[in-house]
């Protein structure tokens, strides 16, 4: 039924717009009829509705800007409202940070099977009281069956999420912090059970949770637990007091507790470290910088390269960590407001990564056998570093889990690290870097190796050639001796193995690619050089002849 006050009757007709002032006046002309039509029908006892007024009173005040000549000036496009409040869950508005519970978003997809089909809606309820039970305030979950196309989707590429981009979109999911993709898949010998989580404030997926249970009685604890470990608590970065050091605020962790009994017998309160929302001592995070524009509309989310943060201590909410990172400060930045600083708690099953290092300069061409070794966040500097092997001719090589789940991956080729790559094992299957191609810095290596062992060589021989010659001058076999001496006349001199550098050390000079490389070969040619002073140019020639002629 059409509202009273829109009805073609009850609406007077605009009179022309000859001038400004008679717009203006028609204009209120028409605002007392529609008032005094409206005083008649509310006597009558016709009760409009509040938001039908509202419309109505923001368009005659249009019509009348518009007529009175007003509405000139272009007005910006209004933004998308956001999809009306959802009637599920319960949305943490009004609270801190660290009081706000998770709303996590848990989507059921299958492979179709008629086991699985008929045991999914006693499945889901199970899994919801199951997660309840494990913490009942930190957060919450709402089940219900993925819907299309993501229920067809998902288990099919839930190992590429690149392919289920969108996904993040859906009305269902943007009051959201957290969704759950649960797969299912009847292997004749069990179900199969993976778990991925989408975190919606950074857009970054988890590792993925994997689970083989052959009793279908234990279905709902083992979905459960992959949920709890696929789960990854949020934090926000707070202070970065020096390059190496953080402060981080985690979420929801005053509103992760549980009431008990005291020794007093008295029902206290007191935190749930047991919960998936908690944060553990041996927690990583991974950084991820959240920009917005003017507006408050997402701009860019970009994860910190190859960076995590190593939790040191937890005071209640409050996080200390350490920054292990291949770039130099990462976090120290300028701060602005449309800047927000977060970090996602990294916890992936155990298994290998594949990484693949490439050329700097060529991302076509692998940088074939690199030194690869590991060490511990805690090593001090005297401690042995674990060697994990070579990259192969595609410059792969897999890392396997160490004995932490964060592993200080350092490279190196000839004398010299190159580079330093923190990882987590599990948390992605394949990751690829760059390495700078320092072939002629290696080469030039090689030219000093080389010359090293001549310098060495010339000593020896030099030493052996004196001590016989000397012994023969003390037996009176000055023959002899002067045929040993013309033989350590032939020896190389330092003049000539220092032509030989300086030719080397300018056409390597030319092939370096950076001036650390430049600078860096320099250096080992000033050091050979300083040895050839020391060792070589001085010799016993003139001694040893002046010993003969004398005869001894």
């Amino acid at each position: 039924m059409i509202a009273w006050y829109r009805h073609p009757l009850f609406r007077p007709t605009p009179s022309r717009k000859t001038s400004m002032l008679l717009g203006s006046v028609s204009a209120r002309k028409r605002n007392l009829q529609s008032l005094a039509l409206l005083l008649m029908l509310l006597v009558a006892g016709v009760e409009p509705s509040a938001s039908e007024a509202q419309d109505e009173g923001a368009k005659s005040e249009t019509k009348a800007k518009a007529e009175s000549g007003q509405a000139g000036a272009p007005t910006a496009p209004a933004e998308p409202a956001p999809p009306p409040l959802p009637t599920d869950g319960v949305l943490p508005v009004g609270r801190a940070w660290e009081q706000s519970h998770y709303r996590v978003r848990v989507w059921f997809a299958t492979d179709g099977s008629a086991t699985l089909t008929s045991m999914l809606p006693q499945l889901m309820d199970d899994v919801r009281r199951e997660s309840i039970r494990i913490d009942a305030s930190g957060w919450e979950l709402l089940i219900s069956q993925a819907p299309n196309p993501w229920f067809y989707r998902g288990p099919r590429d839930l190992s590429q999420p690149e392919r289920l981009k969108g996904i993040e979109k859906g009305i269902d999911t943007y009051y959201d912090d957290k969704l759950m993709l649960v797969c299912l898949r009847d292997t004749g010998i069990g179900i199969e059970t993976r778990v991925r989580e989408l975190d919606m404030a950074t857009r970054q997926w988890g590792a993925t949770q994997t689970r083989l249970t052959p009793q279908p009685e234990n279905l709902a604890a083992s979905v459960t637990d992959a949920i709890r470990l696929a789960f990854m608590p949020l934090a926000t970065i707070e202070q970065v007091p020096t390059d190496s050091t953080i402060i981080l605020r985690a979420r929801a962790l005053d509103a992760s507790v549980y009431s008990c009994l005291d020794d007093q017998m008295n029902w206290v309160v007191k935190p749930n470290t047991g919960s998936p929302v908690s944060i553990r001592e041996e927690d990583n995070f991974l950084p991820v910088l959240r920009k917005v524009d003017r507006s408050g509309n997402l701009e860019s989310l970009e994860p910190v390269e190859y960076t995590f943060i190593n939790t040191d201590k937890i005071e209640g909410t409050k996080i200390t960590g350490y920054v292990h990172s291949s770039a130099r400060a990462p976090l120290s930045g300028r701060t602005s407001k449309r800047l927000q600083k977060l970090a996602l708690v990294i916890r992936p099953q155990p298994s290998t990564t594949r990484i693949r290092f490439v050329a700097l300069d060529d991302r076509t061409k692998p940088m074939e056998g690199l030194e690869v070794y590991s060490r511990r966040t805690d090593a001090k500097k005297d401690d042995p570093s674990e060697f994990i092997g070579k990259t192969d001719w595609r410059g792969i090589i897999d890392i396997p889990p160490g004995s932490e789940p964060l592993r200080l991956i350092y490279l190196k080729r000839g004398t010299r690290s190159m580079k330093k790559v923190p990882m987590i094992p599990g948390f992605r299957d394949n990751l690829a870097t760059e390495v700078p191609n320092d072939e002629a810095r290696l080469f030039a290596e090689g030219v000093i190796l080389g010359v090293q062992s001549e310098v060495l060589d010339l000593v020896v021989q030099r030493e052996n050639y004196e001590q016989k010659i000397a012994e023969e001058i003390e037996k009176n076999r000055f023959d002899l001796a002067r045929e040993d001496l013309e033989l350590y006349q032939q020896l190389p001199t330092a003049q000539k193995l220092a032509s030989t550098l300086a030719d080397e050390e300018a056409r390597l000079t030319i092939q370096a690619k950076s001036k650390k490389e430049i600078d860096f070969i320099k250096s080992m040619f000033s050091r050979i050089r300083e040895v050839l002073q020391s060792k070589v140019a001085n010799t016993k020639e003139a001694e040893l002849r002046q010993k003969i002629q004398s005869g001894g």
